[in-house]
């Protein structure tokens, strides 16, 4: 049987030859990127292996509509024909008199990142007036192309360790390829869950959108006059009915601070004025 320490020596020879073995990859794929050759390759299959630039596309913008909450409505519909659907939507403003309408709305849309522009094209013609548009994009091929090595190094890292484990007869030395195997594997599913993450964003664009109802200088309708008239009648009964109420409650403070500090002090008052006119004479 092997000595003691044999196992552990051959795990850091393990670790030292994949550590290796992953920085000549790195190198051989950072050679290309850093020459910056005209020249076309000769092999019609070695930009096969080269990866496509990894873009996060985002835009925000608002508008002037004549009814936010169509305009709601409208936008989910083109989300939906451009591959996506309405993830949020939030009311900014209260509501309008009626009680029905939304005075601004801001919606956030997710739709097909190739199909951005035409769904930014249908969304603006929803509005009157488009107040402010950003575009942005944000490239993170490095960041995929990071994960996307950091996974496969730590893929072939868990394959070593599972050689390991087939060898290993000792249980001091099967726990601790164990917890080794553990760790690669909570870096494996870690790295896995930012690049499925990344993958999203990137398929996916987010468009938000403020939807601004227009705001009419002079507005009239029956309907408008009729609730202003009974909100000023409720409003006239609401004051004299408070009025009435307030004279009640300041009747019944002042009633007993009449009868109990007012009126005995102006009988004692008039009392002592007796007396003292009488000694006078």
């Amino acid at each position: 049987m092997a000595p003691r320490s044999a196992l552990p020596i051959v795990i850091l020879v393990v670790l030292a030859s994949v550590v290796s073995g992953c920085k000549r990859e790195a190198d051989a794929g950072a050679a290309p990127a850093a020459s910056a050759a005209p020249a076309a390759p000769t092999d019609p299959t070695a930009g096969a292996s080269q990866v496509v630039r990894k873009v996060i596309r985002n835009a925000d913008l608002a508008m002037t509509v004549t009814s936010p909450g169509a305009a709601q409505r409208e936008a989910s519909k083109i989300a939906e024909a451009h591959g996506g659907y309405l993830a949020s939507s939030e009311s900014l403003s209260t509501a309008s008199e009626d009680g029905e309408e939304p005075g601004s709305v801001r919606v956030t849309l997710r739709v097909s990142a190739d199909r951005l522009d035409a769904a930014l094209e249908g969304l603006r013609k929803l509005g009157k007036h488009v107040g402010h548009e950003n575009l942005s994009s944000r490239d993170v091929t490095d960041e995929w192309v990071d994960l996307e090595a950091r996974i496969k190094t730590q893929k072939k890292l868990e394959e070593q360790y599972l050689e390991i484990l087939k060898n290993a007869t000792r249980v001091e030395d099967l726990l601790s390829v164990q917890k080794q195997l553990a760790e690669v594997r909570g870096e494996i599913e870690k790295a896995e869950g930012k690049k499925r993450l990344l993958d999203t964003q990137i398929a996916l664009s987010t468009i938000t959108v403020t939807f601004q109802g227009e705001r009419q200088l002079v507005a009239f309708s029956t309907g408008a006059f009729g609730r202003a008239a009974k909100r000023a009648s409720a409003d006239t009964v609401n004051v004299g009915a408070g009025i009435v109420i307030g004279g009640i409650r300041l009747a019944g403070v002042l009633v007993p601070v009449f009868l109990l500090v007012l009126l005995p002090g102006f009988l004692l008052g008039r009392l002592a004025l007796r007396r003292m006119l009488r000694a006078a004479a």
